[in-house]
């Protein structure tokens, strides 16, 4: 150990470059317009550790933050810090201090919640409140954006953050808080209530799965090409070609997908298009199906059947555009919310099979 060292500690640099090491990584130094940086991926989740500065024009203070994005479709948010000398009185100002029912932690620690029955279930782990209570100062917590000059990170993506002014050095309580994150990471998404509610690294491989579910169904099968799930199938009735579905993997932050339906159809007569219900919809024809009614625009004939309607009433709230014209079915979507994709796809096979059925005159006319 050099004499700088011994007098002074190691530099911020020497620190997090150790840290890096032990997390397989490496430091990133401070750049123009950016500070120094630990990237690692724990659980399939990506971990930020890094600093930023703030002006007040006389003075200027770096912090230092830990970061990470997961999948949050049902908004729950939450803060834990420890209390201070200013709490009683927070709290007799209307401040809300969940209670877990461990005495100690309840004493040393707020905790805040929009769902204060998930924040006790999380906070139910004895080894999870350790972690937390190790740490001399916390205040980890999960956010929707940066700050009205932010990120943006989309509807169903938000920022699990851990924030304090100065820079933090100490080795070991940089790994604890790293460890910290990977168990509430893992412990938010214990209880998924979406399919793609994982880690961001499993997202194409859980989504593959969940469209391969799906062609499966009617004897086929998906497989991933480049950025796109490809999934192709059979003929119900082997009657005409097959069809063939091409879903757009979701990356973060939008979550979204473009969704693009191809199928044979025996000749026919039903020829029509349905599309998204904007605020004028001129020509478009009553279903009599309130839900269709609200959702989507149809014009053309051979639609206005109960066999045709279950599915184009599955499909609805997707809002897809779908068009039978001469001896072809096309559905597609932009800018699909993932998690509907998998739903979209049996209603579109649905809506393939009845066609098919009726064109052979096998269906409900």
């Amino acid at each position: 150990m050099s004499l700088w060292t011994q007098l002074f500690g190691e530099s911020q640099r020497e620190a997090w470059g150790r840290l890096a090491a032990e997390l397989g990584t490496s430091f990133e130094p401070p750049g123009l317009l950016k500070g120094s940086a630990v990237r690692a991926r724990l659980g399939g989740y990506d971990l930020v550790l890094d600093n930023y500065t703030v002006s007040t024009g006389n003075s200027t203070q770096t912090y230092t933050r830990l970061r990470a994005r997961f999948i949050n479709p049902r908004r729950f948010q939450f803060c834990v810090h420890r209390a201070s000398m200013f709490t009683g009185i927070a709290k007799a100002l209307g401040k809300q201090d969940l209670e877990i029912g461990v005495p100690d932690f309840d004493r040393d620690f707020v905790i805040q919640g929009n769902d204060e029955t998930r924040v006790r279930a999380l906070l139910a782990d004895p080894a999870l409140r350790a972690m937390i209570a190790a740490q001399p100062r916390i205040k980890v917590q999960v956010v929707d954006n940066e700050g009205l000059f932010g990120t943006s990170y989309g509807e169903s993506v938000d920022i699990l953050e851990f924030i304090e002014a100065g820079i933090i050095k100490d080795v070991q309580r940089l790994q604890g808080l790293f460890s910290l994150f990977a168990v509430l990471l893992r412990a938010l998404n214990a209880d998924k209530v979406s399919f793609l509610e994982v880690p961001p690294a499993e997202l194409p491989a859980v989504f593959l799965a969940a469209i391969d579910a799906v062609a499966e169904s009617l004897g086929g099968d998906a497989e991933r090409v480049q950025d796109s799930v490809e999934a192709r199938l059979p003929n119900p009735l082997g009657l005409a070609g097959g069809a063939r579905c091409v879903v757009q993997i979701p990356r973060l932050p939008a979550l979204a997908s473009h969704f693009n339906f191809e199928a044979a159809l025996p000749p026919g007569p039903e020829a029509f298009r349905a599309e998204k219900r904007g605020a004028i919809a001129l020509g478009a024809l009553k279903t009599g199906d309130e839900h269709i009614d609200d959702k989507l625009a149809l014009r053309g004939t051979g639609f206005n059947r109960p066999a045709i309607l279950r599915p184009l009433r599955a499909m609805a709230d997707a809002q897809p555009t779908v068009v039978v014209e001469g001896e072809q079915l096309l559905v597609s979507a932009h800018e699909l919310a993932a998690d509907r994709a998998p739903a979209l796809l049996g209603a579109a096979l649905d809506l393939w099979q009845e066609l098919t059925r009726m064109r052979a005159g096998e269906g409900e006319r």
